[in-house]
């Protein structure tokens, strides 16, 4: 059964032994160089989501105080859950908002590595303009030159249109 106890350790566990973890194929860096600050500070609310799209809306209202949150699903169609994070972005990100989305049943592969968390569907919603700001830290770094132009693209570049 998944409940809230489950997917919390799950995800923390993922990203201790996973997210945070160089990687050879990703030029020695881990998935996310940040992850392991905010996983430490507690700085990452997790909570069960009942509608991506809705969900993600409701960001809006968010003070905040937290530099993530992530909201889970038991179980939604991967064509269903796409959508709807897709259409929660094309409002979100003029409010300086972005979703995430991470679906079992649609593979995120970079450099060879796969990324997806893999226990359940969720969103990872976060401030745009603070993680773009991060993203552009880590490519002056050299962060993303071991990934293809569309790696970058479907992961990346795509926020600062």
């Amino acid at each position: 059964m998944i409940d809230q106890s489950t997917v919390e350790q799950a995800f923390n566990k993922w990203m201790a032994e996973f997210v945070e973890q160089p990687h050879p194929s990703l030029g020695n860096w881990p998935p996310c160089p940040y992850a392991r600050q905010a996983r430490l500070s507690k700085n990452i609310l997790i909570k069960p989501g009942t509608n991506p799209y809705y969900d993600s809306m409701s960001l809006l209202t968010y003070d905040w105080s937290k530099e993530a949150v992530v909201f889970w699903y038991a179980q939604i169609d991967p064509t269903v859950f796409l959508a709807q994070v897709e259409a929660a972005n094309k409002n979100l990100l003029a409010k300086n908002i972005v979703v995430l989305e991470d679906h079992p049943d649609t593979e995120e592969v970079i450099g060879q590595v796969k990324m997806n968390f893999g226990h359940c569907p969720i969103i990872v919603g976060q401030q745009l303009d603070k993680l773009n700001a991060a993203s552009e830290q880590l490519r002056a770094k050299g962060y993303y030159d071991t990934w293809s132009d569309s790696d970058q693209d479907k992961i990346v570049t795509w926020r600062f249109r």
